[in-house]
């Protein structure tokens, strides 16, 4: 970590914030010797990892089937959760 004072910092901010970005360092900024501001480099973002979701895809619709079975005709999934929620 590093520490500069303010008035470095202004007179210097292109250098300073190449450190940070190229160097990785996080970077205090001071005034009268108390840390007023930290300079922290950011990360890329890491890339969401991309999955296979078929197997749940298919699990769903074999327990959408096998709800299908014993589903009263009359009743919705609207009112089944509703009936639920007022026992709660």
């Amino acid at each position: 970590m590093i520490t500069v004072a303010k008035h470095e910092f202004i007179e210097r901010i292109n250098e300073i914030l190449d450190m940070a970005v190229e160097n990785g360092e996080i970077i205090e900024i001071t005034d009268q010797g108390k840390v007023i501001a930290q300079v922290v480099p950011v990360s890329e973002p890491e890339q969401p990892v991309k999955r296979d979701t078929s197997e749940a895809w298919e699990n769903l619709k074999r327990l959408s089937t096998e709800l299908s079975a014993h589903w009263p005709k009359d009743v919705t999934a609207f009112d089944a959760v509703r009936d639920v929620r007022r026992e709660l």
